[in-house]
């Protein structure tokens, strides 16, 4: 499997209004693992060289972009990887868990209360006592390392275009990637933050990645939580109709959880 390919493409979107449309195609970095999933592994990658670990535990849900990343890589590079997943249903139908075995991981089913504690300090201390020699990721990927890796996309846009674009839109999950766009970014620019959850559960990760970026990082971000129909993974007709009336147009794929 090759490694990713950096940095990826920005393409132009026709627009008949009097502004210029980019897209940073981070889609083509590796179909595995692209997009922002490598770019949050990729400095957690080296600090695990440095440490002389070849053990990943993380966290995700049962469709986790995440988890499939984290698997990939794993298997690529000879990692070994534990999984601990929202359950409490194990569900062999599910393609991504399919992949996940396929690819070595260890998968451990959690019920929701359990993963609820997954970032109690006690229940961090117990993995550690359990996988002493692992680097353990938070779920999403979302750490210092990550926010680093994901700061890297505004100046390779800024290197690709000539010129740093004066709006940024991100799609929010964890926070983690718009926390690194706007170290990046340093207040030069205005973020806009579209979250694919509802505000309450956005705002507490965003503010804790916030806090982890490289000195003071004025705040020129907006956060519109306004389209995510109720949830994580929601979706109606009308906006599958305006993902696949985009593709046509424009050849970019979109998906109905983040980016659409």
């Amino acid at each position: 499997m090759r490694n990713p390919d950096l940095p990826s493409p920005v393409q132009q979107i026709p627009w008949d209004h009097d502004i210029t449309i980019h897209v940073k195609r981070d889609d083509l970095l590796h179909p595995v693992y692209g997009g922002n999933k490598w770019r949050k592994l990729k400095y957690n990658l080296s600090a695990m060289r440095e440490r002389g670990t070849g053990h990943i535990v993380t966290f995700g849900g049962p469709f986790s972009n995440h988890i499939h990343a984290v698997a990939g890589i794993s298997r690529d590079q000879g990692l070994q990887a534990t999984m601990y997943l929202r359950g409490p249903f194990d569900d062999p139908a599910n393609p991504v868990l399919q992949f996940v075995r396929q690819a070595g991981a260890h998968l451990i089913m959690l019920s929701r209360a359990e993963y609820a504690r997954r970032r109690d300090v006690d229940f961090l201390d117990d993995l550690k006592v359990r996988h002493p020699d692992a680097w353990i990721i938070p779920e999403g990927g979302t750490n210092t390392l990550a926010i680093r890796g994901c700061a890297e996309i505004v100046a390779e846009v800024e290197q690709q275009l000539g010129y740093l674009p004066d709006h940024w839109v991100v799609a929010g999950g964890t926070g983690g990637t718009a926390a690194g766009i706007a170290q990046g970014l340093a207040g030069r620019a205005q973020l806009h933050v579209i979250t694919a959850v509802p505000k309450k559960l956005f705002i507490p990760t965003f503010f804790e990645a916030m806090s982890w970026t490289k000195g003071t990082v004025p705040r020129r971000i907006t956060v519109d939580d306004g389209f995510h129909l109720g949830g994580l993974g929601r979706w109606d007709d009308e906006l599958i109709s305006r993902i696949l009336k985009t593709e046509a147009a424009h050849a970019v794929p979109l998906d109905p959880v983040y980016t659409g």
